[in-house]
């Protein structure tokens, strides 16, 4: 019975110190202030003690983007933390020191989750390897080429503007121009003529899809954007779930 009567109370003990533990934890780091993160404001009043925090904010019910909070806070703070080691940029200058090639700066653990399906140079958090593919298509977007792309890009400028005039200049009632949608086209159009000289058409039809002959004759159709994004988007729902799960609803009437 002694013995019995010891675990409980050890168990209770470990249950109700835990938390305090690891709370403390969580003061100790951020009194510490090992980058120097403490000078910034918070996003909320978290941020500066676990990365949930972050979590939170993407759960949260959004009217618009989720992102819009984060939006409006930046304009009167050009640099918010929003996790312990996570800081938001609100203006350009910032762009080069995080994104430049000699940054110092590392992507975070998203971009691995989202890299599983196949790394570029857009998601590689590795340095090394992300200098060595780098270094493959260095040659290919020399400055000395530009004169070579630039009617290309410049024929999808016209190709864009003109489906905006379409979309933006005629009747009442017409539908409404999505800005998301033909920038992605633009884009995507933009890189394909570049890279492999191929005009796709994606402005002038208005459509991501890409028609081809397979190994049998036959006409297929793939949809170029869709395909590309779809493995994204289930890792971004996966994501999404865990956030979900791990930040409970945290007030009431709907709003989280």
């Amino acid at each position: 019975m002694s013995t019995l009567k010891d675990t409980v109370i050890l168990f209770t003990a470990f249950l109700f110190l835990s938390p305090a533990i690891m709370l403390l934890r969580l003061f100790v780091v951020y009194l510490r202030d090992d980058k120097g993160f403490r000078k910034y404001p918070t996003q909320n009043w978290a941020s500066g003690l676990t990365p949930l925090a972050y979590g939170w904010e993407c759960s949260r019910t959004q009217k618009d983007i989720h992102s819009k909070r984060l939006h409006e806070a930046l304009k009167t703070n050009p640099v918010l933390r929003i996790a312990p080691n996570w800081l938001a940029f609100g203006r350009s200058q910032a762009v080069k020191d995080i994104y430049g090639y000699t940054s110092r700066c590392r992507k975070a653990a998203t971009y691995d989750l989202l890299s599983q399906t196949g790394a570029n140079l857009n998601n590689i958090s590795d340095k090394a390897f992300h200098s060595a593919r780098r270094r493959m298509v260095a040659s290919a977007y020399a400055p000395k080429h530009a004169d070579v792309w630039e009617p290309k890009v410049a024929d999808s400028i016209t190709a864009l503007m003109a489906q905006i005039d379409i979309r933006c200049t005629g009747p009442r009632g017409q539908d409404l121009f999505d800005a998301v949608h033909w920038i992605f086209l633009f884009s995507v159009e933009s890189v394909i003529k570049v890279m492999l000289s191929k005009d796709v058409l994606f402005l002038r039809s208005g459509t991501d899809y890409i028609y081809f002959k397979d190994a049998d004759g036959k006409d297929q159709a793939v949809r170029s954007i869709h395909n590309v994004h779809a493995s994204q988007r289930a890792a971004a729902a996966v994501i999404c779930m865990l956030i979900r799960f791990l930040v409970p609803c945290m007030a009431k009437d709907g709003v989280r």
